[in-house]
């Protein structure tokens, strides 16, 4: 009996200094207050323009796949949706960033509209 207390004292003890020995790693994030300030406010609809060419491109392929469209018609949606993309990277280089002005984000999401899906 002796034995199967010491046992079971030893036991706990260990669980308990397990347990408490488990500490959480401190994060630290090194992040500009300039940089994440722009990321947040500016990338929003540049993300959300993304979004939307990602949507059209599934929708056409879902499209094709159910019968809807045909394979030349799928080739030409996808080849509008595609110049739209490079307007779009054209703009990028022109700022000398990934960030959209307002003027340009209007004329994509215009051609965007003018798609027919």
């Amino acid at each position: 009996m002796m034995k199967k207390l010491i046992f079971f004292v030893i036991l706990m003890v260990g669980t308990i200094s397990l347990a408490l020995a488990q500490t959480k790693t401190p994060v630290v994030r090194h992040v500009s207050s300039n940089y994440s300030s722009q990321s947040s406010s500016i990338n929003v609809p540049t993300h959300t323009f993304n979004a939307q060419l990602r949507k059209s491109m599934n929708q056409i392929n879902k499209d094709m796949k159910s019968g809807k469209l045909t394979q030349s018609q799928a080739q030409a949606a996808r080849a509008k949706v595609k110049a739209i993309r490079v307007q779009e990277l054209q703009y990028f280089k022109a700022n000398g960033n990934k960030q959209l002005n307002s003027d340009q984000l209007t004329k994509l999401n215009q051609s965007m509209a003018q798609l027919s899906l």
